[in-house]
């Protein structure tokens, strides 16, 4: 579970549930000082984003991917917007949703901002509170659209990595504060250099035998 100092949290858990979208700090990990990705070249790691929430304006929406893609490109990762629903299967499946969708999938925490449900291997479906998302950047005064582009970037690791990813500082930890969000505003909440190196082995891993077409 991620918290911030004030009270709002996202939980982080993997439970044994499929999820389909028709069925609903140093230089960082890979960068060098000059922000350039260095070490094994770049991987393209397929994300599909759907909206049913129907309340965040484009502009919130696209500004997440923004932030979320850059992010990755820190630790050497091209993120590549799958735009065709068809195109879910053997993508990242990311769902914004209303706050009520909590309850129907049963998350206990009523302060959750985002959580991945599915198996013991890599995959299942993200789901973003968006409501919640947006209540919590107003509270700590971060841009909405960054909040949502950092809990996907941190779900998108679950999703790929299983279970327990969390670490101790960064983009991982389990309990946001002031200062993770401080970093959030700048652009600077990023994965640890061990964290992106996992992440980037396992989307290579996941392309070469087939489960994700970049």
């Amino acid at each position: 579970m991620v918290r911030s100092a004030r009270g709002f949290a996202f939980l982080l858990l993997l439970f044994l549930e499929p999820c389909f979208p028709g069925a609903a700090t140093s230089a960082p990990a890979g960068q060098a000082e000059n922000g350039r990705a260095v070490g094994p070249s770049r991987v393209s790691l397929p994300v599909w984003l759907g909206n049913q929430a129907g309340s965040p304006p484009p502009n919130i929406v696209n500004g997440a991917r923004r932030y979320m893609s850059r992010i990755f490109e820190k630790i050497g990762v091209q993120v590549v917007w799958a735009e065709d629903p068809k195109a879910a299967p053997q993508s990242v499946v990311a769902l914004i949703v209303p706050d009520a969708r909590a309850a129907a999938l049963r998350i206990a925490d009523t302060e959750a901002l985002a959580v991945t449900l599915g198996d013991e291997r890599p995959g299942g479906c993200v789901y973003l509170f968006f409501g919640r998302v947006e209540r919590t950047a107003a509270q700590h005064r971060v841009d909405t659209s960054f909040v949502l582009g950092s809990a996907q970037a941190h779900e998108t690791a679950h999703f790929l990595l299983h279970g327990n990813a969390h670490g101790r500082s960064g983009l991982m930890r389990a309990s946001w504060g002031d200062q993770e969000f401080r970093l959030m505003r700048g652009g600077m909440l990023l994965f640890s250099r061990g964290e992106g190196e996992a992440i980037r082995d396992q989307t290579r891993t996941l392309t070469a035998d087939g489960r994700m077409a970049p």
